[in-house]
């Protein structure tokens, strides 16, 4: 009996050993980072996706008035997911120098979607009154929205490459296309619309 408990320890011994000798410490410590980065990288694109789901709904030949609820809908889920984003951790488990960029990423990510919440707010303004100047405050806030979200994810991806993280191709998508609904929205209505606005500039 004891023959057979001594040849279990030295059985466990070895595994324990062999486990150490292909997975190292510094490792398995460097797939969690890993592992936390990509989950916190999932929920800020998970964010940016679901604040265009109302502009993603929408068609070609959509009606003023079904743009106009659309676009009230994306205000309001950018104001929510800002609040979200306001209460989303930086994973612990990161060095400090990591968290600290990601603490300025998620910054930058909100101060996009608040200056994307107000450009909905001054569109919906624009729809109902056709008053140049709101539309001039629409593309002045959705300028500044795409600056500061691009300047985040070009952060989110200079840390991916730091921890040597492996890159997720579909994500980056959502943001890709919800620039381009954005577009797409200002199209559809302007195409129908009588009244003709001062041009973007920054096309």
């Amino acid at each position: 009996m004891v023959y057979r408990r001594v040849l279990k320890y030295i059985f466990v011994l070895i595994f324990i050993s062999f486990f150490i000798f292909i997975c190292p410490p510094n490792f398995l410590a460097k797939d969690s980072k890993q592992e936390a980065f990509l989950k916190f990288e999932k929920q800020i694109y998970y964010l940016i996706d679901s604040s265009m789901e109302p502009l993603n709904q929408l068609s070609d030949d959509q009606d003023e008035e079904s743009l106009y609820h659309a676009v009230i809908a994306t205000k309001q889920k950018f104001a929510d997911n800002s609040l979200v984003l306001t209460k989303l951790l930086v994973p612990s488990v990161l060095p400090n120098d990591i968290k600290t960029s990601l603490e300025h990423t998620k910054e930058e990510i909100l101060t996009g979607f608040k200056a994307l919440e107000e450009s909905m707010d001054y569109f919906a303004q624009y729809i109902v009154n056709r008053e140049p100047i709101l539309y001039e405050k629409f593309i002045e806030k959705r300028d500044k929205g795409f600056l500061y979200i691009d300047g985040g994810l070009t952060s989110l991806a200079t840390v991916r490459l730091q921890l040597d993280a492996p890159k997720i191709r579909s994500i980056p998508n959502a943001w890709k296309v919800g620039r381009r609904q954005f577009y797409q929205l200002e199209k559809n209505f302007l195409q129908n619309d009588k009244a003709v606005p001062i041009k973007s500039e920054h096309r």
